[in-house]
């Protein structure tokens, strides 16, 4: 990254892998009743064969994905982008999906606003991180200021909520009253 004029110097590369592994660390303690519990029910369901099976195929994946990475990153990529793509389409979250895709861009788009605002210049290739950034704080703020002026309160948020979770039952139930599919 390069320096500009009446910026701050950046934080060093090490303190920040550091954070991240110690972060990583903590969700990952915190996580592990929960994986012992879903373990426990999988293995119950399932039996011992399956069980050892995906135990087996988990760390072949894992040393595969490592010698893609060291050796291909690309490919890894790709590889993980089709995975990815796979499972959404089968899961039916396409819709999700878009709505991320579309939050994902709106905070984006808030975090170049203030990442100019801030510093007077456009972003460049180097402060993707910081643009991102400024967009997840901006966003925050920006709820947290809409919640004490009294235009986001949790009867909105519900309302949203129950608007997007019920909107495709209440419509195939109204094709279904006028004849045609109803829900399947």
């Amino acid at each position: 990254m390069t320096e500009r004029p009446g910026q701050a110097s950046p934080i060093r590369p090490a303190a920040v892998s550091g954070f991240l592994v110690v972060a990583s660390a903590l969700v990952i303690l915190r996580c592990l009743p929960l994986t012992r519990d879903y373990a426990i029910r999988f293995a119950a369901s399932h039996g011992g064969t399956l069980l050892a099976a995906a135990a087996a195929a988990g760390v072949l994946a894992l040393a595969a994905g490592v010698t893609l990475l060291r050796r291909r990153p690309k490919t890894l990529v790709a590889l993980a982008l089709g995975v990815a793509a796979f499972l959404l389409i089968t899961s039916a979250n396409a819709v999700a999906a878009a709505a991320a895709v579309l939050i994902a861009a709106g905070v984006l788009l808030l975090g170049d606003l203030v990442f100019r605002l801030f510093t007077g210049v456009e972003a460049e290739d180097g402060d993707a991180w910081s643009v991102f950034a400024a967009g997840v704080a901006s966003t925050g703020i920006l709820m947290l200021g809409m919640g004490e002026a009294g235009i986001l309160c949790p009867g909105f948020v519900a309302g949203a909520f129950a608007d997007v979770r019920l909107a495709p039952r209440f419509r195939s139930s109204v094709v279904s009253a006028e004849g045609g599919p109803g829900p399947s």
